[in-house]
């Protein structure tokens, strides 16, 4: 399909432009056409739970 790179000096700056376009720029329809982290950011606004961290016994 012409998109294979075996170079991992030239893929991997090609794979972080693609990953921050999807995840931060590219509108979802299952989103409703938000990208995931503005989707992400509206429902951490209003559902925040409380975090507690685990306690385990060794």
């Amino acid at each position: 399909m012409g998109n294979y790179i075996d170079d991992v000096d030239v893929f991997n700056p090609l794979l972080t432009d693609w990953l921050i376009e999807y995840n931060f720029n590219r509108p979802h329809k299952s989103l409703g056409y938000l990208s995931p982290v503005k989707f992400l950011t509206q429902i951490l606004d209003k559902k925040v739970l409380p975090m507690y961290s685990t306690r385990t016994k060794i």
